[in-house]
């Protein structure tokens, strides 16, 4: 019992319990799994990849938070924030801007959005990566300007997106984390706490660092 969340939360204790060599057996019993571990290069982050092709790990995040949202109760001791990664890039400039089409073009880019603004918010954050922190204000004017148009490559497309910091409906996520960007478009971004599990399970926002989830996704 327990729905998506408490699911994922038994893999994710199972996988911490195993240490030391395993049989072909286990092996490939592991290598079974939707959710697998990942080296975690940042203190305070779990690093969690979906492998079944068909699992959409958005959608997957959605279904735990919302159940978080609905139950007032979360059963995550330590987790902060549930936030999927759909995509993954270098940390410059250029190479998170030829990373944004595909992720921005469902959300803000199809013709129908032309005539439905939407609002949305950059959520940028630098870890252990000085020189993403330097550009800080040039990656997040450079999100910003091709959500809506402005810069490449959906110049000369403009789309009356607006960005709303307090109430947006989408979230775009840049986490730098040494030299690689963790991307993704998170809808209801507003609506479910920013997805930090313990305001959705109306706890307040009292515990440590966040975690991260990737398809990667990243738990905070």
């Amino acid at each position: 019992g327990g729905g998506v969340e408490a699911a994922l939360q038994r893999e994710i204790a199972e996988m911490k319990e195993e240490t030391g060599p395993v049989s072909k057996r286990e092996a490939k019993r592991r290598n079974n799994r939707i959710v697998a571990m990942q080296n975690n290069p940042v203190p305070c982050m779990v690093f969690l990849r979906v492998q079944d092709p068909s699992i959409r790990v958005v959608e997957l995040v959605l279904a735990c938070l919302r159940q978080v949202k609905e139950t007032s109760q979360h059963r995550c001791r330590f987790v902060t924030r549930l936030l999927p990664v759909e995509a993954t890039c270098g940390t410059s400039v250029d190479k998170i801007m030829s990373a944004l089409p595909v992720l921005l073009s469902p959300h803000f880019h199809q013709e129908h959005h032309r005539a439905e603004p939407t609002s949305f918010a950059v959520l940028f954050k630098a870890r252990m990566s000085g020189g993403a922190k330097k550009a800080k204000n040039d990656i997040i004017t450079c999100v910003a300007g091709a959500v809506c148009g402005t810069e490449p490559p959906s110049a000369d497309k403009k789309y009356p997106h607006k960005v709303d910091l307090e109430h947006a409906e989408f979230g775009v996520a840049v986490e730098c984390i040494k030299s690689v960007c963790f991307l993704s478009v998170v809808p209801d971004f507003a609506k479910l706490k920013r997805y930090n599990v313990r305001e959705l399970a109306g706890e307040g926002d009292d515990s440590p660092a966040p975690a991260t989830a990737t398809s990667p996704a990243v738990l905070e």
